[in-house]
């Protein structure tokens, strides 16, 4: 069936008559073709004619005796019309025209790539803030005004682009150079002292000391300069040593004799919420609780497609708890080795000397007062501040 046929549609027939012969002649006398004709018997046959001749064959057929009967409509005309009597049918092919239409032209899945510190999250939010969202369209997603405001709203980032891959929206991000890595690029270092202390050794494998064994230094002060003169140039270059100085801490520590713990459970609250986007509908939920300390459980399912890409739809189940606070009385723990264990991890090498503490025990709290000498690494890298003497500039010039 050629597709001019198929849109003005075809009717397969069964006439029945005493003089067959004569009634396709008469047929082609009036120039009203037939297809496909097959005799079952001598007195009945089937043939195709188009739906627009049917009238005619009909009349035809009745005014010599004949009977005529329609066994089978073929088109595009009968199959719409069938397609009402199916609706769940129609309906699907509606949705698969729409999606057809709709989905290209938007991006339902975010992936983010070349971020290194910043979580995929953080840098998510930020583009929905920015109109990244779930079905934004693909044209305003990849504009420019689009990539400025994320540069904006992430001050962490150098440069931002936004492309897609059919319904997927990657972002590319590059973040700006931590101080670390500045500080290794540019060379231009110099190792502080973290706290005030006296030097008690100091290794030099690379750079310039400015300290020496019994010198008093402060916060701040420089022991160890990338920086070497050489008169008409400065060599810069990333110091390495070890600085190991006597330090002084005070500490103090204080712990309570009476404290509260969870009891018994008095109560439960659950709560089931659809979410749908930043939208949130409640499903379900039992009694409210009324006072008390609660404990709180979220289990979150989201809706993931297959090849892992998550849809924002989840299911939320949270579940509270209110329970009875109980009072309970504790010996104090051995305080001056809980602050010996804490000073060793707030060095960043080194080991305790002496101390002298002092222990308050009361009838709620105990209070230890405590100062610490200690031998630990004192040295931190930072970045050089480069001052050039202008009068020794205008030397060299002359």
């Amino acid at each position: 069936m050629g597709l001019w046929k198929s849109l003005a549609g075809q009717v397969r027939l069964e006439l029945t008559g005493a003089q067959l012969g004569d009634t396709l002649a008469r047929l082609n006398d009036r120039k009203i073709p037939v297809y496909a004709v097959r005799f079952l018997d001598p007195l009945t046959l089937e043939m195709t004619a188009d739906l627009r001749h049917y009238p005619s064959i009909r009349k035809l057929t009745g005014s010599r005796g004949d009977r005529v009967r329609i066994l089978s409509r073929q088109g595009v005309i009968f199959s719409i019309r069938s397609l009402l009597f199916r609706p769940v049918l129609l309906a699907g092919l509606i949705l698969l025209l729409f999606s057809a239409i709709y989905i290209p032209r938007h991006v339902f899945f975010f992936r983010v790539e070349g971020n290194d510190r910043l979580p995929d999250r953080l840098i998510l939010e930020k583009a929905a803030q920015c109109g990244l969202t779930f079905g934004a369209n693909r044209r305003e997603v990849r504009s420019e005004k689009l990539k400025n405001a994320l540069l904006e709203a992430i001050p962490e980032l150098q440069w931002a682009g936004i492309n897609t891959a059919g319904c997927v929206a990657i972002v590319s991000v590059r973040e700006r150079t931590a101080e670390g890595s500045a500080i290794t690029q540019t060379g231009a270092t110099r190792i502080v002292a973290v706290r005030d202390a006296v030097v008690r050794s100091c290794t030099v494998t690379r750079g310039i000391a400015l300290c020496k064994v019994g010198q008093s230094v402060t916060r701040g002060q420089t022991l160890i300069s990338g920086l070497t003169d050489c008169g008409r140039v400065t060599l810069q270059s990333t110091p390495e040593g070890e600085v190991m100085g006597q330090t002084l801490r005070d500490l103090t520590v204080i712990f309570p004799r009476e404290r509260l713990s969870y009891g018994i459970e008095t109560g439960s609250f659950q709560k089931i919420d659809l979410i749908i986007g930043k939208k949130r509908i409640n499903l379900f939920h039992t009694r409210g609780l009324s006072g008390g300390s609660c404990g709180k459980i979220v289990k979150n399912y989201p809706l993931v497609l297959f090849g892992r890409f998550p849809l924002p739809v989840a299911v939320e189940v949270s579940r509270e708890t209110t329970c009875e606070m109980q009072p309970y009385s504790a010996d104090a723990p051995d305080l001056e080795a809980f602050a010996g264990e804490y000073l060793q991890q707030q060095m960043i090498a080194g080991s305790i000397l002496d101390s002298s503490v002092s222990l308050e025990a009361g009838s709620q709290a105990a209070v230890l007062h405590g100062r610490f000498f200690c031998m630990e690494m004192i040295g931190r890298v930072q970045i050089e501040e480069l001052v050039q003497n202008e009068n020794n500039r205008q030397d060299r010039q002359r």
